[in-house]
């Protein structure tokens, strides 16, 4: 490591030294190390990313339907299929293909040109010719270009959110840290590639370029990973798998039958591409795709925008939440609550940059003359600060140290504006910030007098103080009056509150100061609480979340003291488990693991990229659908990894963003929580319309194959591709739609093992398609009989009987899915229920019926279906029929009706399964 040796040392092994490397040297070294750059990956090009969504089970049977039809001559069903191959090919691809973005926005972070010393003067250079043993230039405002030690620093803050995703500039300095195995973001002696300067300059030795570097070690993290399957990518591949064995099952069995009834090869074909037809979900992706696509529009208006469409089922999965606490827990916006003046406790209401509330003592409001007597309090917070407030549109931001934009804020609640008091108090001297020091100290000239204000840690401003200010006097400091001020410093320290000390006094005029009769003999004002509080609606979504099963993990690089006591106020816990990222270096994956298993929740803080991505893969591991939070760059890896990375919108960078799969508007957790309750409804209501696509499949499979003993099929390819991809879709994006049923949140996180297609649904699928293909052969075989057809008579589409009697059965199976929508949005309650909480089910059956009529009887859908007019007779026994064949749907319903289990029952039951996962 690079920060526990000294700068001697290090260039001596990069054979360098503060005049720099020569232009000769560097040239050597670019050719050895190579360029300063992030390298990205190679693209899948566009061409295989399309070709690649037919190598898929359903797209292939697909595939050989439409091909057999063209070779049989039936060219209007295999264009049919063809288009219907094209079409989803084309939804997947555009759902499937987003160029890999999160490189080239790492690669945007990385400035392009940079001040380097060489051959003992600056020079300007292209940050790719940058080399191992430079002497780096930094100024303020400059991104840093490469990984380097610092030499000198003078005041130098950097902005290292991205990296380390802490909000507040870092003080950097150049002093060995003599601490070994420490995570990126304790190591206060080096800048790092992609980061900038905040205040301050700096010279510093570059140790690391281009992949070697922190930035680089991400990219490789963020390229090297496998994009893993989502819980409906699986569900849809196992359902194709099903079908595939079953389309090639029945066409053997097909095919076998044909040969004892002495079917030619072209009528066993025709059989075969029937089956193939009716099993095939053709309108499936499709309606799968626009059933997300609505999902996303609502989870838009929740504040979760979604990238990828699989994550919206993949939200309702979700068994583990590893989250930031900074900006997603907490409003990132530091506040001052408390103050301790005049050996008081003054409360201030209100939190972040609002201007509302009041200073109260006692859960009182303080009276004027208590808050005139707070004025020399606010002129050393004020005055004794270097930061800045800049509101826009309802949006105030800080320019500068959060800490000092806390103070301003403080005293914009008083009625004290910063920019009038540096008008009327100039600052003729600052001794600064430093990590050495603690504190910092101002004199500023008001009227003819001159005051000393500083500000720190207590301990160092209470070492500088020799009096105190009480009720308007200033007396002696004692050791009793320190031990009030320390006790005071431990109760806001134990509340997690960073605490600061303040101090004045008069001073001489002088020409020039020491810093040492500056800072000392100083009056001690007071103490000042500050704390990042947290989100309101957090409390409420960790306990729902709670409510639900969901594990959830903070994953911070803020400090444990810190993290512990926002733990507590959001209701996560009190005495939470703590790792730290320099235990995470030494912890075994089993002892981890078993840290993760056996709570529900835990800190991990002062954590490094790969820390967090080590908790993501373990958590995994442990068979958890897991969602990370992260807004830096840092996140990128664990992000693409985790089942559902969620990036910030407000705070996250173009990297995290980039490579998450949900982006929060708001970024608060409570969003997160919102999105997983609607990933639930769109599961459960996706089970709701597979169960009712796969009963049609059915009711035409055995249509098709009843209808095999008398020699033609009740059903034509052309009429199965109407169904699917018209009356089915409506009936099936309604069901999508249907409104949450009650307790979706207060059952644990499905079991992934459990499928979709399962033994039950597979019972009712069959049992409905059964019944419709009897129903519906039964009316085909009643129009050919009442037709003058005689066994054994061949007919073709061109035969109007044939086609008067095809249409018969279309008529059927669309009427009985009428009834079977209903069911299979709610197996056990009445349809009149169902017309009353889902309207849009009842216009989707009616755009059904209407499509019914226009096959049956508009001339251009004759022509083009193949189909003719159904008369009187022909819809009295349709109709009895359905009638029939919803009374056995209802019995049916009654009889497979689950037993109630006890309310007791069921929470011991919860209970176990949410201990379980």
């Amino acid at each position: 490591m690079f920060h526990n040796r000294s700068i001697d040392d290090l260039l001596k092994e990069y054979k360098s030294s503060l005049a720099g490397l020569s232009s000769d040297e560097a040239r050597k070294r670019l050719a050895e190390y190579g360029h300063n750059k992030i390298e990205a990956k190679k693209k899948t090009s566009l061409v295989k990313t399309f070709f690649m969504q037919f190598v898929d089970y359903l797209a292939l049977m697909l595939v050989v339907a439409s091909a057999l039809s063209f070779v049989l001559g039936s060219f209007i069903e295999g264009f049919v299929i063809a288009g219907i191959i094209v079409l989803n090919a084309t939804i997947s691809f555009f759902q499937e293909f987003k160029a890999e973005k999160a490189i080239e926005a790492l690669q945007k972070m990385v400035p392009q040109k940079a001040t380097v010393i060489r051959n003992n003067s600056q020079h300007i250079i292209d940050v790719s010719e940058i080399v191992p043993g430079d002497i780096l230039v930094l100024e303020e405002g400059s991104k840093i270009p490469a990984d380097a030690r610092l030499i000198k620093a003078n005041s130098l803050y950097t902005n290292d959110f991205a990296l380390t995703g802490e909000s507040e500039p870092q003080l950097k300095f150049s002093d060995v840290i003599k601490e070994e195995n420490l995570s990126v973001t304790e190591i206060d002696n080096m800048a790092f590639m992609g980061m900038s300067v905040s205040t301050g300059n700096a010279i510093a030795l570059v140790v690391s370029t281009g992949m070697n570097t922190e930035f680089g070690k991400i990219a490789h993290l963020t390229t090297d990973l496998k994009t893993e399957l989502s819980p409906l990518q699986i569900e849809v591949t196992h359902i194709g798998k099903i079908v595939s064995k079953l389309i090639f099952g029945l066409s053997f069995v097909i095919a076998i039958i044909g040969f004892f009834m002495h079917y030619g090869l072209l009528e066993n074909i025709k059989f075969t591409i029937g089956v193939a037809a009716a099993l095939v979900p053709e309108g499936l992706p499709a309606t799968i795709s626009l059933v997300l696509a609505i999902a996303v529009q609502r989870m838009a208006r929740k504040k979760a925008i979604i990238k990828k469409l699989s994550a919206v089922e993949t939200m309702g999965c979700i068994t583990a939440i590893a989250t930031d606490k900074t900006g997603t827990l907490t409003k990132n916006e530091m506040t001052v609550k408390d103050i301790f003046f005049n050996n008081q406790n003054f409360h201030i209401k209100g939190v972040g940059y609002d201007l509302g509330g009041e200073f109260q003592k006692n859960d009182k409001k303080i009276s004027a003359q208590e808050m005139k007597e707070l004025d020399l309090f606010f002129k050393a917070a004020v005055l004794c600060n270097n930061a800045s407030l800049h509101r826009h549109k309802n949006k105030t931001e800080v320019i500068g140290d959060q800490t000092e934009g806390a103070l301003i804020m403080m005293a914009e609640k008083a009625g004290i504006k910063k920019e009038d008091f540096d008008k009327r108090f100039t600052e003729k001297l600052e001794i600064a910030f430093s990590s050495e020091r603690k504190k910092m100290s101002t004199i500023n000239k008001m009227g003819d007098q001159y005051f000393v204000f500083s500000k720190g840690a207590p301990q160092e401003i209470i070492k500088m103080c020799s009096k105190i200010r009480l009720n308007g006097k200033e007396i002696k400091l004692n050791k009793n009056t320190i031990g009030e001020i320390e006790d005071k410093n431990n109760e806001y320290a134990g509340k997690a509150m960073r605490v600061l000390a303040v101090a004045y006094k008069p001073i001489e005029k002088k020409n020039n100061y020491t810093d040492k009769e500056v800072e000392k003999d100083l009056i001690f004002l007071g103490l000042i609480a500050i704390i990042d509080p947290p989100r309101e609606e957090v409390k409420d979504a960790v306990k729902l979340a709670r409510k639900a099963g969901i594990k959830i993990f903070m994953v911070t690089g803020d400090y444990s003291l810190t993290a512990q006591a926002i733990a507590g106020k959001i209701g996560l816990g009190e005495n939470l488990p703590i790792v730290t990222g320099t235990e995470l270096n030494h912890f075994s994956d089993a002892k981890i693991l078993n840290i993760l298993k056996n709570n529900d929740s835990a800190i991990f803080s002062r954590v490094a990229p790969e820390h967090k991505m080590r908790i993501v893969k373990l958590l995994q591991k442990l068979g958890n659908i897991v969602a990370v939070t992260g807004d830096g760059v840092n996140d990128a890896p664990a992000l693409k990894k985790a089942n559902v990375g969620v990036a910030m919108g407000i705070t996250g960078t173009d990297v995290s963003k980039e490579a998450a799969s949900v982006v929060l508007a708001d970024d608060s957790f409570a969003s997160i929580i919102a999105a997983i309750k609607e990933g639930r409804v769109v599961y459960s209501n996706m089970k709701k319309f597979i169960k009712y696509v796969f009963s049609h499949n059915f009711s035409e499979l055995f249509s098709i194959v009843l209808s095999i003993p008398l020699g033609v099929t009740a059903l034509t390819p052309i009429l199965i591709f109407v169904i699917d991809l018209g009356s089915d879709i409506p009936p099936s994006l309604a069901l999508s739609l249907d409104p949450e049923e009650p307790g979706v949140m207060d059952k644990p996180p499905r079991n992934q093992k459990k499928k979709i297609f399962n033994k039950r649904l597979m019972r009712d699928m069959v049992f409905v398609g059964l019944m419709t293909g009897i129903f519906a052969v039964a009316f085909f075989a009643f129009v050919l009989v009442s037709g003058g057809w005689q066994w054994g008579t061949k007919l073709t589409t061109n035969d109007y009987l044939y086609r008067h009697a095809t249409t018969a059965t279309f008529a059927g199976i669309v009427l009985a899915q009428f009834f079977n929508s209903y069911y299979c949005r709610a197996p056990h309650s009445s349809i009149l229920k169902s017309f009353r909480e889902n309207k849009k089910l009842l216009k989707a059956n009616l755009f059904s019926l209407f499509l019914l009529l226009n096959v049956a009887y508009n001339p251009i859908f004759n022509k083009l279906f193949a189909t003719a007019p159904l008369n009187l007779i022909d819809w009295f026994v349709i109709i009895t029929g359905i009638i029939i064949f919803a009374i056995i749907l209802e019995i049916y319903k009654i009889l497979t009706k689950p037993k109630t289990i006890p309310t007791k029952k069921i929470d011991a039951i919860s209970a176990i399964t949410t201990h379980s996962n």
